[in-house]
């Protein structure tokens, strides 16, 4: 868990540690990044620093920015945000996909809606993938 959504991103996508792949990956593969909004203000999944010093500058300063827990019940996490990896367009001229850019962001606003959502996310890949092959 952590904190800032904008790094919470990061971890979803893969760019923790950038992947490199030799090629396009098929449609298929291509991995699909979640973000999940955790409820636990009040810190009942006891979830713990994954570091013992809080956060200099950033945008939580004195505070701890990321935090392990060992399970999370359904009832306390939501989906935030689906992302569709950037290896349908090659960045910066590279012939090998590297995932570190989502090429679309898809935010749920109403969790009933996530198989609405999966399948139109499926169906833009689709499209993002005939468009490469052309």
């Amino acid at each position: 868990m952590i904190r800032e959504k904008n790094s919470a991103s990061l971890y979803a996508v893969g760019t923790d540690g950038v992947k490199w792949y030799d090629g396009p990956l098929s449609v298929d593969e291509i991995p699909i990044g979640v973000v999940y909004k955790i409820h636990n203000s009040n810190n009942h999944l006891e979830a713990e620093p994954t570091y013992d010093e809080p956060e200099q500058d950033g945008p939580f300063p004195g505070k701890i920015r990321e935090f392990i827990t060992d399970s999370i019940p359904p009832e306390d996490y939501e989906i935030s945000h689906f992302y569709i990896m950037n290896d349908f367009l090659q960045p910066n001229g590279h012939k090998r996909s590297d995932m570190r850019q989502p090429i679309e962001v898809i935010k749920i606003l109403d969790q009933k809606k996530i198989p609405e959502a999966i399948k139109a996310i499926k169906n833009r890949m689709l499209e993002l993938d005939q468009q490469r092959n052309k």
